[in-house]
């Protein structure tokens, strides 16, 4: 009688732990798809046209940046060395805890990184950045 307890002891463990393991299993993509759902839209926050301005020191020049879901984005500043008044296409883009990351060569081989965030309102983000070893502000505003 002792056995045919622990058997029936360890049956109903064995079922508990099946039960366990396909409501683990249930959580986890519960979990995956929220956080894919947020990241989907945190990268979907920040597709369009973007225009504003950047500041070295005491220059300063436009910039535009284009981001899209199906191809690499460009940006194009005006008045800054290395970077033509052409589009120059985006090396990496990243969405990082709210955060867009960028990284661009320029001309000659220089690479400027910058991190934006989005200002209260959602329609401006305001990034800080290296370029050629010197601190780089950009503001931009949503133009579509």
């Amino acid at each position: 009688m002792a056995l045919t307890q622990n058997t029936f002891k360890t049956t109903r463990l064995a079922g508990s732990g099946q039960g366990f393991g396909v409501w683990l299993k249930l959580c986890v993509l519960s979990c995956w798809c929220v956080w894919q759902s947020t990241c989907f839209a945190q990268d979907k926050a920040f597709i369009g046209q973007w225009q504003g301005v950047w500041h070295i020191g005491m220059s300063s020049g436009k910039v535009m940046l284009t981001l899209s879901q199906d191809a690499p984005g460009v940006i194009a500043f005006t008045n800054m060395p290395g970077f033509g008044n052409g589009d120059t296409v985006l090396q990496k883009t990243a969405v990082e805890a709210q955060s867009l990351m960028l990284s661009v060569q320029s001309e000659h081989s220089t690479t400027l990184t910058a991190r934006f965030q989005f200002k209260p309102g959602g329609h401006t983000l305001e990034g800080m950045g290296q370029y050629a070893g010197a601190g780089v502000k950009l503001e931009l505003h949503k133009s579509d």
